[in-house]
């Protein structure tokens, strides 16, 4: 079915859709709603470099989840939060930004550092009725485009950082890499090569499809599979095809999972 799902280690094939309401959110902005992330790409779909983190008590959200640096201007929001009865992840969706998150019980929260998954409940013993609302804060960034252009080397980074996100698998297909190097040849810096890809993933050579999508057989690639051969699927084939060319060019990406802003009401 369409919706989050825990195993992401084999992608392909259609979904039905499913329509019921996971969240409702009263925001003063819209925006992606977060809810992990995944950094290996295994030719198949997608898997995470420490299966095993231990999750750590989410004390100080601006040290422990640290969006941007000094140079990038934000705006303070803050926003509602409902869950569904019938929602079974207990797990919290929340912005880019996050700076606190606050319920009535004054509930703890617990955070995977590898995944950026957070929770209410460290070893998963708590209920849906223990976990129905909650308020965060949050600092939504706004890059400016001329600085993100100008940008070309990466420093101050985490130790492994450039490694971990410009993993790929030795199966990998050369043609892949070589057709990053197509899309981009006329970029000079890593803004437009991005966009470079974006375009191209919403060429009219695309086409967004849900039922009718194949399945990577044998040794064939998922991301190969979807650029050479089918040119359809959904969310995940356009996705990871992005963050595998963003890769292709040493570029650092990682897959982000969670929801869209969700439907408008008032």
């Amino acid at each position: 079915k369409i919706g989050y799902s825990q195993n992401d280690k084999k992608l392909g094939g259609g979904f039905v859709a499913d329509d019921k309401e996971v969240f409702t959110h009263v925001s003063a902005d819209r925006h992606y709603w977060r809810v992990e992330t995944k950094d290996v790409y295994t030719g198949k779909g997608w898997d995470v470099s420490d299966p095993g983190a231990d999750l750590e008590e989410l004390t100080n959200v601006k040290n422990q989840l640290n969006w941007t640096d000094e140079r990038v201007e934000t705006k303070s929001l803050e926003a509602s939060i409902s869950i569904d009865e019938g929602y079974r992840y207990l797990h919290v969706m929340y912005p880019l930004g996050l700076t606190s998150i606050e319920t009535e019980n004054n509930m703890s929260y617990f955070l995977n550092q590898n995944t950026e998954m957070i929770t209410p409940f460290k070893e998963n013993e708590g209920s849906r009725t223990d976990f129905m609302a909650y308020q965060v804060h949050y600092e939504l960034p706004t890059y400016p485009i001329n600085e993100m252009k100008k940008q070309q080397e990466f420093t101050d980074v985490p130790e492994g950082f450039i490694d971990r996100y410009t993993q790929l698998p030795e199966s990998l297909p050369e043609r892949v890499r070589e057709l990053a190097l197509q899309i981009t040849e006329k970029e000079n810096n890593q803004f437009d090569k991005a966009k470079a890809i974006e375009n191209y993933l919403g060429s009219v050579e695309f086409s967004y499809e849900t039922e009718d999508v194949a399945i990577p057989a044998g040794d064939q690639d998922y991301v190969d599979q979807f650029l050479f051969e089918t040119f359809a699927g959904y969310c995940d084939n356009f996705s990871t095809s992005m963050v595998v060319l963003l890769r292709s060019l040493d570029i650092p990406a990682r897959w982000v999972k969670g929801y869209t802003e969700g439907d408008f009401i008032k």
